[in-house]
């Protein structure tokens, strides 16, 4: 089952590459920034990093569930129909 054309299978693989390298990119800086807001806080608000952490892994779980997979013999959008 595929998702797409397989001309556009290098170009999804890109993409899927380069949305995790840039949530590496933002996540690492903004965990920093809640460790450290955290322990000047303290108390309770030691854990910010792990709450921050909770709600993007929330976040991707949400968006990963929005997505459809298409049943055998629909098209996707741009496919061109084979039969």
């Amino acid at each position: 089952m595929t998702l797409g054309p397989a001309e556009l299978a290098g170009t999804l693989l890109s993409a899927m590459n380069l949305s995790a390298s840039l949530g590496v990119v933002v996540a690492g800086p903004l965990i920093a920034v809640t460790f450290v807001s955290g322990l000047e806080q303290g108390g309770l608000w030691l854990g910010a990093p792990l709450l921050l952490v909770a709600l993007l892994y929330a976040l991707t779980l949400v968006s990963v569930c929005v997505i459809k997979v298409p049943e055998k013999g629909q098209h996707v959008d741009g496919e061109a129909g084979g039969g």
